[in-house]
């Protein structure tokens, strides 16, 4: 019940619809040595399985 309440709050204050591009993002530096990167977003078709 809290990820619900959590991804529903997410979506309706901080998603905005009219933007086709990539939001709520999450890049982190992952191993510095390889450079590799954890880089996590939504766009509008992955907003469905996210609910």
């Amino acid at each position: 019940m809290l990820e619900l309440l959590l991804t529903t709050y997410a979506l309706c204050y901080h998603f905005q619809l009219d933007d086709p591009l990539i939001q709520l993002v999450e890049d982190y530096k992952w191993i510095n040595f390889f450079d590799f990167r954890w880089k996590l977003g939504i766009d509008g078709l992955s907003l469905g399985p996210v609910f």
